[in-house]
């Protein structure tokens, strides 16, 4: 689908300092209690944010902001720092980004809600933003982030956020500060962890790959934006998703099953038809007809029967089938289409005749639909 092309997603982290000791409790009685001891991390978190959304404000009240902190606190109770507690906000903007700020802060563009094909891609994203955290990578740069102007960081990240085209000028400043060195390595250890945090949630890790291909796809289109993404940082989305899917592998993943449930890559409808006054009904794939039953047949309407084929055909995508499952069989004055052993499509010969047509042709033509389908998605992949 052509808005995966543009899955962007610029995964930045302001400097982090240590920990310090929490207030202690109030005794019953005495004056009021004070407000608790921020560590240096919360405090740096805190200022970046007020920077940043000196450029960028977040949208108030956003309908989805309850969706994301369930989400982002869910995965984090599964990470290396589960008493850390993440607050989300999401900012008007187009572009398709995300960052995250010390202290548990994520900021998400409308762009990348919108871009998003599951709640699982969505998770993904959170989770690899949260791994940086959860590693404390921004406390391994401690030197670096002393050396950085915090006002100058969070300002670059509200241009990466509204994509403002003059950020760019400001990637050699950026890169001697404490962003350099932090990338490739950093973003596949994040990579890695996300991957299995996401496998102790109910969200599905092979998203996290969904996600990368896009980013492949924008990164080697000619739409590809050159803001802090250099070799020397960050490592090519193709780098990253060849990895995350080499460790899905390790994993024991069933990648191709798992991919379709988590993108939307295979629309099937069934639908009613009208052809010569007559209503009968059909089984599309991504808009495409794969066959339109004409007849009863075992008491089941024209339309039962499309719903009941549909549901066949959605559980063998979902179930991971490829072009090497798929078989017509010729049964005389009927035809079948066989996706690793089970029927997914029955031409009989009532709907042959309805359509003029011998059922042996009719199945290879809805097999044929679905090879088309399968190979389209085979080849949209960037690798």
């Amino acid at each position: 689908m052509l808005r995966r092309f543009g899955l962007l997603l610029v995964l930045y982290w302001v400097m982090a300092m240590g920990l310090a000791a929490a207030a202690p409790a109030q005794e019953p009685g005495t004056a009021a209690p004070k407000a608790p001891v921020r560590t240096e991390e919360e405090k740096i978190g805190e200022k970046a944010a007020a920077e940043l959304e000196k450029s960028l404000k977040p949208i108030p009240n956003h309908p989805d902001l309850a969706r994301l902190e369930r989400i982002a606190n869910e995965i984090a109770a599964h990470t290396e720092r589960p008493e850390v507690h993440y607050s989300v906000k999401v900012v008007a903007s187009k572009a398709i980004n995300a960052v995250s700020l010390p202290g548990g802060r994520i900021y998400i563009t409308e762009g990348a809600l919108a871009a998003v094909e599951s709640e699982d891609e969505l998770a993904a994203i959170l989770a690899h933003e949260i791994a940086h955290n959860a590693l404390r990578h921004a406390l391994q740069q401690q030197e670096r982030a002393n050396r950085a102007d915090l006002g100058v960081m969070a300002g670059i990240l509200a241009g990466i956020l509204s994509n403002r085209g003059e950020v760019a000028l400001m990637t050699a400043q950026i890169q001697q500060g404490a962003l350099n060195h932090y990338g490739r390595k950093a973003e596949m250890e994040a990579d890695q962890h996300a991957l299995v945090y996401l496998s102790r949630t109910q969200y599905k890790p092979v998203a996290l790959l969904t996600v990368l291909e896009g980013l492949a796809s924008m990164e080697e289109s000619r739409w590809r934006p050159d803001l802090l993404t250099t070799a020397d940082t960050h490592p090519l989305a193709r780098e990253r998703a060849h990895a995350v899917e080499a460790l899905l592998e390790k994993m024991g993943v069933d990648i191709a099953a798992q991919r379709r449930q988590v993108t939307e890559r295979f629309k099937v409808e069934a639908k009613p038809l009208e052809i010569e006054g007559r209503t009968i009904a059909e089984v599309t794939l991504n808009g495409k007809r794969v066959f339109a039953p004409a007849q009863e047949n075992n008491g089941g309407s024209p339309l039962s029967r499309a719903q009941a084929y549909a549901d066949s055909l959605q559980r063998a995508l979902r179930g991971g089938i490829q072009l090497v499952d798929l078989r017509m069989e010729d049964k005389g004055q009927e035809a079948v289409v066989l996706a690793r052993g089970e029927m997914v499509i029955k031409v009989t010969a009532g709907d042959a005749a309805f359509h003029k047509r011998a059922a042996r042709d009719l199945a290879e033509e809805a097999e044929k639909t679905i090879e088309l389908a399968l190979y389209a998605e085979k080849v949209s992949r960037p690798f």
